[in-house]
């Protein structure tokens, strides 16, 4: 069985360090994708909703077209 233990604020301070460019806002992860052109963006979606499904974890984001700019935002179900 999965161990879905949450980690502690240290450990997630800790992890977070490891991962460039998220960010911790209170309970939420959070990270800016910001891309070149359109063809970045169509190469980056089939793999971000593929592994959300494969993690069967739903962030919430959203995309700015004007900039290129895919925000996501996520927290744990536990």
């Amino acid at each position: 069985m999965e161990d879905k233990t949450c980690l502690s604020d240290d450990e997630v301070e800790s992890e977070l360090k490891e991962l460039d460019g998220w960010v911790r806002k209170g309970l939420y992860l959070k990270k800016d994708f910001v891309f070149d052109n359109w063809a970045d963006i169509n190469k980056f979606l089939p793999f971000f909703t593929k592994t959300i499904v494969e993690e069967n974890h739903h962030p919430d984001f959203s995309f700015k077209g004007a900039s290129r700019t895919l925000s996501l935002e996520m927290t744990t179900h536990s």
